[in-house]
């Protein structure tokens, strides 16, 4: 079964291409959850290069558009993104101390809920440009877990948007 998470998860594959790396590293509320890359290689014809590389395109202005909402979120509750960041690193790590107010406390659980809905919505808004191009999830997927370990596939993908 196509596990959901893995797309959104896929923003990180995405600061390959250098279009996310600051905002990536400044919202760890975009989490996956950690694993080793398995080495992956799949075949994709150049006919399925190409529907993915205009998949990917979206998904990536989808994903970079969610970024911008999100950060917005953050600072329209009142926080500084760092702070809130603070805040979630010690909320999904206990073992992390930190000094918090019980305003800002709730400021971070307004924030978290807008992000879910965020979430929610760019995720439907992902899979349906990838059905736009008329691959499966399962296979944008594949292609998409191939390309974080296959540095031949992630050139070909840096020069089809070069050109």
């Amino acid at each position: 079964m196509f596990n959901r998470k893995k797309i959104t998860g896929f923003v990180v594959t995405l600061a390959l291409f250098g279009s996310t790396a600051v905002i990536a590293q400044s919202t760890p509320f975009l989490e996956q959850e950690p694993q080793e890359p398995q080495e992956i290689h799949v075949e994709v014809s150049d006919t399925e290069f190409e529907k993915f590389a205009k998949a990917f395109q979206h998904v990536r202005a989808i994903t970079m558009g969610a970024q911008q909402e999100m950060a917005e979120a953050v600072k329209e509750e009142g926080l500084e993104i760092q702070r809130f960041n603070e805040i979630h690193n010690a909320f999904l790590n206990p073992e992390v101390e930190i000094t918090t107010t019980t305003e800002e406390k709730q400021k971070h659980q307004n924030i978290l809920k807008e992000i879910e809905t965020i979430q929610v919505n760019i995720q439907q808004d992902m899979e349906e440009k990838i059905q736009e191009q008329d691959l499966t999830l399962q296979r944008f997927e594949q292609i998409a877990m191939s390309l974080e370990t296959d540095p031949e596939l992630q050139q070909k993908l840096r020069e089809h948007f070069q050109n």
